[in-house]
């Protein structure tokens, strides 16, 4: 239809779009108004022009659009681009930053530091400053005392605000940890003065949040000792709380008791084990039913072994009124090569002739006394078919450490020689005798 007074279009044959000239222009979706030249001049609500003149529904925060997809190219400074072209995660902020990259919102571009001759471009703050300048926990460089050890200034520069790794703030300045924190892979760290950075294989922080501002903390910033499953540990190491679905016991690996965190509960008649079938006992933990044991009136939770027999205050026990804890069993009579103790006051058959024994499991002799020899099954034999011909008397596993009259011990032998002549091998000493020698240097006739 035309405007019969001017002559001019004032609209088109199937919906196409009338522009500023009065003329029939190509259809651009969402477009509200066109120039005279066809192209969009302003797009419909909620949609925006693009570089090519097309419209593409408004993205927040988008400063540049893809005209094929729609989708956004370029955020606006400060925004991160996703996967889906949205702007929808703003930045943190980091002072002293004019432009972030829109991948990972990492600073690219700083403002200039007064006095900063190295920068730490990532969060925008001077690293390292000028002459007698320092850098300042807010990022820029500060004039005044020089203080040893000290990271990072107060923003006055009136004291130290970071220590050095190793060092706290005491006052203005800065003063060394004491000791080193045991497991402690890395010591310390600055952030939390004097506690552990990270800690070594096998072993885990405590659940301590609470650090000591001016010494190696007792509470807090500890390496413990891994329990596995453990999830809190207590301020001496101990575990505190265990994993869902397990449950804190102790347990003898071989040389002492340990903590850990097990689900077992073999054997019980009730879910908090505390009670057990016929011919079963509860153990000292109450997680697990252990097999009776003549005797036995204390059992260990992970092997079920006894741990301490009765005594004659204890009857009622299987009968054995008066009994020694051997092996983990309990035994009325101790076997040859033990004898009956009180070890720690627990009631045990001890090696005999032994100077040196396992402190959890004193039947094993570590070292037997002169004379005597360790057997194969951890007791102390004499020294029999070892014994050294002209040797009176005998040291830890019947090593010589004494010779008959004109004799001689030969260092580092355990062998008596009969003579002072110095040898390397059998040809120098006279007939009947033989060379006793170490590898690394000679020996005696």
């Amino acid at each position: 239809t035309y405007d019969y007074s001017t002559c001019k279009c004032t609209s088109c044959s199937s919906g196409s779009p009338v522009n500023s000239g009065s003329l029939c222009c190509t259809k651009i979706s969402h477009c509200n108004t066109y120039n005279s030249d066809c192209t969009c001049a302003a797009c419909t609500s909620k949609y925006t022009m693009t570089n090519i003149g097309s419209c593409c529904l408004t993205i927040s925060n988008c400063s540049v659009y893809d005209t094929d997809t729609c989708k956004c190219a370029t955020c606006a400074n400060g925004y991160m681009l996703s996967s889906d072209g949205k702007c929808n995660y703003k930045c943190p902020t980091i002072s002293n930053c004019n432009t972030y990259s829109q991948q990972t919102c990492k600073c690219t571009a700083c403002s200039s530091i007064s006095y900063c001759s190295d920068y730490d471009d990532e969060h925008c703050k001077c690293a390292v400053c000028t002459g007698s300048y320092h850098p300042t926990v807010g990022g820029t460089c500060c004039s005044g005392t020089n203080r040893s050890n000290c990271k990072l200034y107060k923003n006055d520069c009136s004291g130290c605000a970071v220590c050095e790794a190793g060092y706290y703030v005491n006052g203005y300045g800065c003063s060394a940890c004491s000791g080193v924190v045991s497991g402690c892979a890395s010591n310390y760290t600055t952030e939390k003065p004097c506690m552990c950075s990270y800690c070594s294989t096998n072993y885990e922080k405590n659940s301590a949040n609470v650090y000591s501002s001016s010494n190696t903390s007792t509470w807090g910033g500890q390496c413990c000792k891994k329990v596995d499953n453990c999830s809190e540990y207590n301020e001496n190491c101990s575990c505190r709380i265990c994993n869902d679905g397990y449950t804190l016991t102790m347990t003898y690996n071989g040389y002492e008791y340990v903590q850990t965190c097990s689900t077992a509960r073999t054997n019980c008649t009730s879910s908090s084990c505390n009670s057990c079938p016929a011919g079963y006992v509860v153990s000292n933990t109450e997680d697990k039913c252990c097999r009776f044991i003549p005797g036995c009136s204390s059992y260990e939770y992970e092997s079920c072994k006894c741990m301490e027999c009765g005594d004659a205050y204890s009857s009622g026990v299987g009968g054995y009124a008066n009994s020694w804890l051997y092996k983990g069993m309990c035994v009325e009579t101790c076997p040859t090569g033990t004898t009956p103790v009180m070890y720690n006051y627990y009631r045990v058959c001890a090696a005999t002739n032994c100077s040196s024994a396992d402190p959890y499991k004193p039947w094993i002799c570590n070292t037997c006394s002169g004379g005597y020899k360790k057997n194969d099954i951890g007791l102390c034999s004499p020294c029999g078919d070892d014994a050294k011909p002209n040797c009176t008397t005998y040291g830890a596993n019947c090593a010589c450490s004494g010779c008959s009259s004109g004799y001689n011990l030969v260092s580092g032998t355990g062998y008596c020689a009969a003579s002072s002549l110095t040898c390397t091998n059998n040809s120098v000493c006279p007939e009947g005798e033989f060379c006793y020698y170490t590898s690394t240097s000679s020996g005696k006739c």
